[in-house]
């Protein structure tokens, strides 16, 4: 739950897993990211330092088979979707914010 105060950060991890929930860490995907509602896209990369997308772009691909989503609060009160898609199937996450 995040506070709809407009500076409210959540951190999400973006994890490219195998039929049994382990990390994949050969994965290099693609990933690009929408959020909708009571939030806003901060930022969204991995730990590559050869990345040349920048921080505050929708679009990064995994390192290691991670990423890290931050999404920032705005002053309304709601519910904020986060969408990732790639080549995989798309994940989809809920936040509050009251």
């Amino acid at each position: 739950m995040m506070a709809a105060d407009g500076q409210s950060l959540t951190f999400v991890t973006v994890e490219v897993v195998d039929k049994q929930g382990t990390v994949v860490p050969e994965a290099t995907i693609p990933c690009e990211a929408t959020v909708k509602g009571a939030g806003k896209l901060l930022a969204f990369a991995s730990a590559d330092m050869k990345d040349t997308e920048p921080y505050t772009s929708p679009r990064v691909k995994t390192w290691k088979g991670r990423a890290l989503l931050v999404v920032r609060s705005t002053q309304k009160k709601g519910s904020v979707s986060v969408t990732i898609k790639s080549a995989l199937p798309a994940a989809n996450l809920t936040l509050k914010s009251k």
